[in-house]
């Protein structure tokens, strides 16, 4: 029996969950750098961004429960580390942040 992974899904309504890739998308514009990961990705912001980046990462982590969150605040920036378990997750991630 193979490896059984949490479905790329969001419980949002399909407009607020549309609305939410939004902010994504808009908050990429203002990132400072990004690696792709094997596993998902990783974007740093301004450090001014934090109170923005912190509050969408919060959010996005009660509706998709298959992606997985990280924040880490350095000197000048805050960097999300988005990954996922599940193998078919990374181009839904790159969509998600606006690549």
């Amino acid at each position: 029996m193979g490896q059984r992974f949490e479905p790329i899904a969001c419980s949002l309504p399909l407009r607020d969950a549309a609305e939410q890739a939004g902010e994504w998308t808009d908050l990429f514009g203002h990132a400072v750098s990004y690696d792709r990961l094997a596993d998902g990705i990783e974007v740093s912001y301004p450090l001014r961004l934090a109170d923005q980046v912190e509050d969408l990462v919060s959010r996005e982590a009660a509706c998709c429960a298959w992606l997985n969150l990280d924040t880490t605040r350095t000197d000048d920036a805050i960097r999300v580390r988005l990954t996922s378990e599940n193998p078919d997750s990374a181009p839904v991630i790159e969509a998600l942040v606006g690549l």
